[in-house]
């Protein structure tokens, strides 16, 4: 893996313009959509991993304290779930998955939290605990593996 291939899983990843969650926009055939352009990633991909992430966070976000969840909303944690899974998608169809997963995850959780810091967010060291803390990053985890599972089934 090269710093290259990183950075063009990084661009493609924040190349889209959705100002909400994928489950909500529509675009081109599909009824659900990231908005990015990868030629492997179907309508009925975009559903279904826009409808995956939706299902499977309660399970995860709900092991954080109130606390931990006032600092942190649901919102940042299901965008961020959305941006990893279309950084798996684009890891396995484009580089077949030599970008190694933690060091992927990292690197789009950090993009995002420059982009919270960009819009006056207060990204604190507690808000970077929370991200960061076993039940988020479990949560990304099973959101990183389920696109790379959609994604291989186009090689």
């Amino acid at each position: 893996m090269t710093e290259g291939e990183l950075l063009d899983i990084i661009d493609l990843v924040f190349s889209s313009e959705r100002a909400m969650p994928a489950r909500y926009i529509s675009n081109g055939d599909g009824t659900m959509s990231f908005c990015v352009e990868i030629d492997e990633l179907t309508a009925d991909d975009e559903s279904a991993m826009a409808s995956f992430p939706w299902s499977a966070i309660n399970e995860y976000y709900s092991k954080l304290t109130e606390e931990q969840q006032k600092l942190v909303s649901f919102h940042i944690v299901l965008k961020q779930s959305e941006d990893i899974m279309i950084g798996a998608f684009a890891n396995q169809v484009r580089f077949d998955s030599e970008i190694d997963t933690k060091e992927l995850i990292a690197a789009i959780i950090e993009e995002n939290l420059d982009i919270l810091k960009e819009n006056d967010v207060e990204v604190s060291d507690n808000f970077r605990a929370v991200i960061y803390s076993e039940p988020i990053q479990a949560f990304y985890k099973e959101c990183y593996e389920y696109a790379k599972q959609r994604a291989v089934k186009h090689e």
